[in-house]
């Protein structure tokens, strides 16, 4: 299995959501000038962000960014197979040798 990281979008939405304490985007925008309607758009929406994005909202709501991310652990199926495959030949040219 190889581990990918996953970025929980809906838990950071809820942060965000939280960290929005009843302001308006706009009224946001003027509080934190270095964020953007799109930007706060996108979080609510649980829509990719780019990093320096991501970065900008986690410093204006006090997030830690590593809290949104998780490892999951994805089958590779080709992978094994062509390994297994590899290792049963290897077994049949030692028992070969043995005999």
């Amino acid at each position: 299995m190889k581990e990918r990281p996953h970025f929980d979008y809906g838990l950071f939405s809820a942060d965000v959501k939280a960290g929005l304490r009843g302001l308006s985007y706009r009224q946001c925008v003027g509080v934190f000038p270095f964020l953007t309607i799109n930007s706060l758009s996108r979080a609510i929406n649980q829509q990719p962000l780019s990093p320096p994005n991501m970065m900008a909202l986690c410093h204006a709501f006090d997030l830690d960014p590593r809290s949104y991310f998780t490892v999951k652990k994805q089958d590779v199926p080709a992978l094994v197979s062509r390994e297994t495959r590899t290792l049963s030949g290897i077994l049949g040219r030692l028992r070969e040798t043995r005999t």
